[in-house]
């Protein structure tokens, strides 16, 4: 690894180190982890699913849903949450 880009690391490392918790998705320079979520029908269990995984003690994520074309209002209540998840 070149010094220049040491230097960035390093740089990044200390920003996310300063942050307490990430309040939307875009304020995360860089995520240490990707959540994927398949959603397909289950709007009964969506907003369950979706605190449980906000509610972990380890906030350095994304998290990107994948809606493969649900017919019930769960692709609805995904966008309604467009500030903390990528659809």
């Amino acid at each position: 690894m070149s010094l220049k880009k040491s230097k960035i690391v390093d740089a990044i490392d200390n920003e996310m180190a300063s942050r307490k918790e990430p309040k939307f998705i875009t304020e995360a320079i860089v995520p240490e982890i990707s959540v994927v979520l398949t959603v397909y029908n289950v709007e009964k269990v969506l907003r369950e699913t979706l605190d449980s995984i906000f509610a972990q003690t380890f906030t350095k994520f994304e998290l990107i849903c994948i809606n493969d074309g649900s017919t019930d209002s769960s692709s609805r209540f995904l966008r309604s949450m467009h500030e903390k998840i990528r659809e």
